[in-house]
């Protein structure tokens, strides 16, 4: 994504090539965090009530809902309040809900979230979604064993999150730690 002279991230590129009255109902909602979202200093936050009312318009607007895409995992956690994870997961539209669900799920990967965000996942499936995302992001081994400690009821659902990574994954070093906890499960 193209950033402006300041290293600002410029979400309004997609935004300015849709019809007149979108752009300025986007550009007057959303101006500060569009032009104000420094991407360079991590600084990306944005407000319950604007982030209620961009998932709100976003039921008119396809433009609007691809924004969301494209800004939603670069905020910080601590803008998605239960609120806003309501908001997403109650939202109407099936596919963009998924889509919205899928985006929450990779910015915590936690078990009890994915459960919630996707009803037809039984455990095992979604433990072994998020170890594979983890291992695709090249997540730290400490906060990947964190996450295994924490989840230590599904180790046994481990073995198959291996044939799931190999071959692609197989010098990664959290494929060595997925079949150390996987060993220690079997004993």
């Amino acid at each position: 994504m193209e950033k402006d002279e300041n290293g600002f991230q410029n979400f309004s590129i997609r935004i300015l090539e849709s019809t007149e009255s979108l752009r300025q109902v986007v550009l007057d909602k959303f101006e500060n965090f569009i032009f104000n979202s420094n991407i360079m200093s991590g600084i990306n936050k944005i407000d319950e009530p604007t982030l209620l009312s961009l998932i709100c318009e976003s039921h008119k607007s396809e433009y609007i809902r691809e924004f969301i895409v494209e800004m939603l995992p670069l905020l910080e956690q601590s803008c998605i309040t239960d609120r806003v994870f309501d908001s997403c997961i109650s939202y109407s539209d099936t596919e963009f809900r998924k889509t919205l669900c899928i985006l929450l799920a990779h910015m915590w990967l936690r078990i009890d979230l994915l459960l919630t965000l996707n009803e037809e996942l039984d455990t095992p499936e979604a433990f072994i979604k998020a170890v594979c995302i983890m291992v695709r992001e090249r997540y730290s081994k400490d906060e990947f064993e964190v996450f295994l400690r924490r989840n230590k009821h599904f180790w046994n659902a481990l073995p198959c999150c291996i044939s799931w990574l190999m071959p692609k994954y197989e010098d990664s070093t959290l494929v060595d730690v997925i079949k150390n906890y996987a060993n220690q499960a079997v004993m």
